[in-house]
């Protein structure tokens, strides 16, 4: 075992971990056969190597192995020694407990090692007293052995006494030193973890107050949309009565004059057959005269018709900007209200213009959350949108028409595209198409210029949300509506 603990001491440097499996066998051997000096020299050295490693745990163990081989040894200084190492090792671990455990009995040996060098000390003057005596006695024969023996003890005596005090009062005031940082050390440790402890409650406060605020500014938030949402459906509704009830007294004259205007045509028909006859009969200037009386009476009366039909659809348009009655909301798929809305408007320009074929492309993102609206008034928002696009191609007879429709979802907001290649909008214009009564078709093409200012307000102002126009002004016109994410 001697010569496995030297090996390991070479190698100590070159190959650690070597050396510490060479070393716990060793201390192992000796814990087994009960040899304290070669446990105690072990330890010490395994104890080393294990600092060096930062196995403060493993260090610890070593160092106390090495502790009680010295106290079998009954070896003091062995046994500071190591009390000593092992000091080191629980403070640099932390280990603050322990660390005032070892460190007490450390200073109690210490203290008494300290005496024990004293008294051999005070043993060795006795004894050089005793000698140095002797040589005065030989020298001093002519005075009395007795006095000068007496005057010596006494002399001896007192100065014992003297540098035993001395000793004494030296011990105390270290051990004294000793306590009082033991004591600063202690209180310094409490003083971080009270230190500590506040400020983790700080921390906690701060945290706990933060999301007290944001929590509280989310509520106001959704109350004042509630609140807007209320307002925009009770101003809505009260305008749709006040539309509802001039549009109704309005309709029974305009439906008067729509009915007669039209008989007034068949009238003139019939008027103009009647006098066939008697046409024959006339003079040709008195015939050209009647002819032309006939033509321009026909002429009022279609034109009369016509602009009574016109107003009748601006009559119509107005009552469904204004109407008030929406559903309450709720979760919807964006997706699928889309193409309900695509499939409705397409089949109603199908019956209006049969010989229409349009593309469509679906870029679609799936698995996209449902979200809060008024399905009816979104569903009404996407027909007036996919209305004008229809009606574009039709107009502009735009050759391989395509409507594509986009969904996505982005920064809590839920992103609709809708995009069609019938020509554009021009730069001019693209600020005023959501304005009431804004059209760009002329009189008599039944257009109220209402259909995007009614999609501008639901989607604005009933959903919160926002729409623009993007368009080049020569190929595609996009119309891009933001919906925000509410999911609950």
């Amino acid at each position: 075992m001697q010569l496995q603990l030297q090996g390991a001491q070479k190698i100590q440097a070159e190959d650690p971990n070597q050396a510490i499996k060479m070393l716990v066998e060793v201390t192992q051997a000796s814990k087994r056969s009960d040899w304290s000096e070669l446990l105690q020299e072990s330890a010490m050295l395994l104890a080393k190597l294990y600092i060096a490693e930062e196995q403060y745990r493993r260090a610890a163990n070593a160092a106390e192995d090495a502790v009680e081989a010295g106290r079998a040894l009954k070896n003091d200084e062995l046994t500071l020694v190591s009390l000593q190492l092992l000091q080191d090792i629980y403070e640099a671990d932390g280990r603050s407990r322990r660390y005032d455990e070892v460190n007490e009995e450390y200073t109690r040996l210490k203290t008494a090692l300290d005496l024990e060098n004293r008294n051999e000390q005070y043993s060795k003057l006795e004894d050089t007293y005793v000698e140095t005596t002797a040589e005065m006695q030989e020298i001093m024969k002519d005075l009395s052995e007795a006095e000068i023996a007496r005057r010596l003890l006494e002399n001896t005596t007192l100065n014992l006494r003297n540098e035993k005090l001395e000793t004494e009062l030296e011990l105390a005031e270290e051990a004294r030193k000793v306590m009082a940082l033991n004591a600063k050390n202690k209180a310094q440790r409490t003083r971080i973890v009270q230190i500590s402890l506040v400020t983790i409650f700080i921390v906690l406060f701060a945290a706990a107050w933060i999301w007290v605020v944001r929590n509280k500014r989310k509520q106001d938030a959704q109350q004042a949309f509630l609140k807007q949402q209320l307002l925009q459906k009770d101003k809505m509704a009260t305008l749709g009565e006040m539309t509802a009830g001039v549009a109704h007294e309005i309709k029974n004259p305009l439906n008067f004059v729509n009915n007669f205007s039209e008989g007034s045509i068949d009238l003139v028909e019939d008027l103009q057959e009647s006098l066939e006859p008697h046409l024959a009969k006339m003079p040709a200037e008195e015939k050209e005269d009647v002819a032309f009386l006939l033509e321009e009476l026909r002429q009022n009366a279609q034109d009369i018709h016509k602009q009574g039909k016109r107003a009748d659809s601006i009559i119509n348009g107005m009552m469904n900007h204004a109407r008030g009655e929406s559903s309450e909301s709720s979760l919807q798929d964006v997706n699928t209200l889309l193409l309900d809305s695509w499939e409705l408007a397409y089949a109603g320009t199908g019956v209006k213009y049969p010989e229409l074929k349009v593309e469509l492309e679906l870029l679609l993102t799936k698995d996209l959350p449902d979200i809060r609206i008024i399905p009816q008034d979104m569903n009404r928002a996407f027909l007036n949108i996919l209305n004008n696009s229809l009606e574009a191609f039709s107009e502009r007879n735009i050759e391989n028409p395509k409507i594509s429709l986009n969904t996505s979802e982005s920064n809590g907001q839920v992103l609709i595209c809708i995009r069609d290649n019938a020509g554009g909008v021009p730069l001019s214009i693209q600020k005023k198409v959501f304005n009431p009564f804004f059209t760009t078709k002329p009189t008599g093409k039944g257009n109220t210029g209402l259909g995007l200012s009614i999609a501008h307000d639901i989607v604005e102002k009933g959903h919160d949300g926002s729409i623009e126009l993007k368009s080049d002004a020569e190929q595609t016109t996009e119309i891009l509506i933001r919906l925000p994410l509410m999911t609950r």
